[in-house]
């Protein structure tokens, strides 16, 4: 009898020790744990302190570098705070679902959130895309936002890069290892939240019908948006900044920026800037603005023009796309790293490259404040462009 009870209890250890190493394999794989959980000398990543409603806070790791199972070696990386959706859902008593999407060949998911104040409006978010949705609560159709920054799928787990808590308004700071975030005051106590019912009148805690009603009023969206997103990629995508306060050299970039706006290369087709964008003129709408001839500074129509065409050249450097033609300036220019700029001028100067693809090439710029944005796609052209022509 003495022999079955510690054999009993050496296998109750053994189950013991197992049920542990595979929960810490697990914390590691979904890249959450509690303080303790992970020593943050195995792991690269931060620490993410949640401040509550209640005053109270709630402290996790991230990690930066995740092994697949099984192997050795990172299975990603990070160079930025992602944050788990279900921990900000769980924190602030909203309301989350995952649901499949199946749509012909479209096999993907969406994560539905709905807040705990019924007056706001819900979110829907799909991993690896920089489009989120936004649902009013009245039942009204989505509105579809562009979005830069993209949550991804890490580990199984919907984790939103930090810059897309300004959805919700959200304030965080990010500093070196730290990232702190702070749930709105009008958010029910964390305590409460947790423990609410479904229909709580207290606080409108949203139900699974008001998550499947959503996600149903959600479909029509979704079916558009990936019949337009289908047969497109993103080949590149750069920035730079300019100064609005320089009215002409501002509106000489707003006319060449425009003049690119949704212009398609077909396969095997030459794009020339200069035949594009046209001659700057004044009848043209080009303004006088400073320009470089010969090394030294000048005023001339169209100065500003040339950033547009380096941006081009930014984007185009990140592609397999020909550059047949490109040339640098006198001196260097503020806007651009040493050598990825290309000066551009009437009759004299082009930026040419050609499409070696076997799609089409369409281009998308956006202007918003202080901020030039250049995008190179691959694929069938939007029949209508997107309105991202914005200066604030």
């Amino acid at each position: 009898m003495q022999n079955r009870a510690v054999f009993r209890a050496y296998c109750l250890l053994l189950g013991f020790l197992v049920i542990f190493f595979v929960g810490l394999s697990m914390a590691k794989a979904w890249a959450i744990a509690e303080p303790g959980g992970i020593e943050e000398a195995d792991l690269e990543g931060w620490r993410l302190v949640l401040h509550l409603p209640d005053g109270g806070r709630a402290e996790y790791w991230l990690a930066a570098e995740i092994p697949p199972a099984g192997e050795e070696g990172p299975g990603w990386q990070l160079d930025e705070p992602y944050i788990p959706l279900r921990l900000l859902a769980e924190a602030s008593g909203a309301a989350l679902g995952w649901f499949e999407y199946y749509n012909g060949t479209v096999h993907t998911g969406a994560a539905v959130w709905l807040p705990s104040q019924p007056q706001e409006e819900g979110v829907a978010l799909l991993p690896g895309c920089g489009t989120v949705f936004l649902l009013p609560p009245d039942g009204a159709p989505p509105r579809a936002e562009a979005q830069y920054a993209k949550p991804l799928l890490l580990a199984d787990t919907l984790c939103l890069p930090v810059q897309l808590l300004d959805i919700w308004g959200w304030q965080y700071q990010v500093e070196a290892g730290l990232v702190e975030i702070w749930l709105p005051e009008e958010l029910p106590p964390a305590e409460l939240a947790a423990n609410a019912a479904a229909d709580s009148p207290d606080y409108g805690m949203p139900a699974d019908e008001d998550l499947a009603r959503a996600w149903e009023n959600l479909q029509p969206a979704l079916t558009d948006f990936w019949a337009e997103e289908l047969d497109r990629q993103l080949l590149a995508a750069a920035e730079t900044t300019f100064n609005p306060a320089l009215a002409g050299r501002t509106q000489n970039i707003f006319l060449s920026a425009q003049a690119l706006h949704g212009w398609r290369v077909v396969p095997g087709e030459e794009f020339s800037f200069n035949a594009v964008v046209g001659e700057r003129t004044p009848e043209r709408g080009y303004e006088l603005a400073t320009i470089f001839v010969g090394g030294e500074t000048a005023s001339g129509y169209g100065g500003g023009v040339c950033q547009v065409s380096s941006t081009l050249y930014m984007a185009l450097r990140q592609t397999e796309l020909a550059v047949l033609e490109r040339h640098t300036h006198s001196r260097r220019v503020d806007y651009a790293p040493a050598g990825a700029d290309a000066t551009v001028a009437w009759g004299a100067l082009d930026l040419r490259w050609q499409n070696n693809l076997a799609e089409d090439v369409f281009i998308l710029c956006r202007i918003e404040g202080s901020q030039l944005r250049i995008e190179l796609w691959q694929g069938q052209a939007p029949q209508e462009l997107p309105d991202i022509f914005r200066i604030n």
